[in-house]
């Protein structure tokens, strides 16, 4: 159990990742992982294809998070090159 655990006054149950599951993971995590879906692409294609470790892509599907402008391009002209 984590701090942030104690101070949310909710239970976190762990996901298939490890990871706690937040009550919402934000907009930008939703649409990366629409757009994989849409794309009929796997986490380890795109991974691979963006230049990314697939456990940071899991992390940016799951969780609210700020990613760098680098990593933000990456994504996006994979996801462009895709079929």
């Amino acid at each position: 159990m984590t701090v942030s655990d104690i101070s949310a006054g909710q239970p976190q149950v762990p996901t298939r990742q490890g990871w706690p599951s937040p009550p919402d993971p934000g907009d930008l995590s939703r649409r990366i992982a629409r757009r994989r879906t849409e794309l009929r692409l796997s986490r380890a294609q795109v991974a691979a294809r963006a230049k990314i470790s697939l456990r940071y892509l899991e992390y940016l599907e799951n969780f609210p998070s700020v990613p760098d402008p680098l990593t933000l391009r990456q994504l996006a002209c994979e996801r462009r090159r895709a079929p």
